[in-house]
């Protein structure tokens, strides 16, 4: 039981996380650049691996960390 709170919990969190880094990468990939953090040119992209690579990894420690 413990468990499929976890999962649940885990897939509304990692679904809220993704949605919120959309309107939030611009702004945030812009300070890294503007305080020498990151080069130049750096910006941010609608790539979905990392999204997918973050949901993914949200979910295994949430079932494996119990």
């Amino acid at each position: 039981m413990i468990a499929g709170e976890a999962l649940v919990i885990a897939v509304i969190g990692g679904a809220v996380g993704c949605l919120a880094s959309l309107p939030l990468a611009a702004p945030i990939a812009g300070g890294l650049v503007g305080h020498g953090a990151a080069p130049e040119g750096f910006h941010a992209s609608g790539n979905p691996v990392p999204f997918a690579i973050a949901f993914a990894a949200g979910l295994f420690i949430a079932e494996v960390r119990q």
